[in-house]
């Protein structure tokens, strides 16, 4: 019988797999773009991710990258919200250490978090 909650704990450990790797080759400039645009870095990146599993759907095999899968752009997407949750925990991590409180901070984009 198939066993759903076994293959989410496959595809998360997998998410994380890949996640490390990719910290390991490019370092962490996701927290530096936060640092500098908030969420909204985020979001661009999954509307980017969106728009490629719209277009790829859209397209039905048609795709003209031979190793573009759309399972590929949709753990793009999972690995994206998790690290936006990430960085908006450490935000306010930060905020509370120096005690500010999140909704009272001036940084650029603080309310974006």
């Amino acid at each position: 019988m198939y066993n759903k909650v076994d293959k989410f704990k496959e595809i998360v450990d997998g998410m994380l797999d890949l996640y490390q790797r990719k910290q390991a080759d490019y370092g962490d400039s996701a927290a530096k773009t936060f640092d500098e645009w908030g969420l909204v870095s985020f979001l661009v990146r999954m509307e980017d991710k969106m728009n490629r599993v719209i277009n790829l759907t859209q397209k039905q095999g048609e795709a003209k990258v031979a190793d573009e899968k759309i399972e590929d752009t949709i753990l793009d997407l999972a690995n994206y919200s998790i690290m936006a949750l990430i960085e908006m925990d450490r935000y306010k991590s930060e905020l509370t250490s120096h005690n500010i409180a999140p909704e009272k901070s001036n940084k650029k984009n603080g309310n974006n978090r």
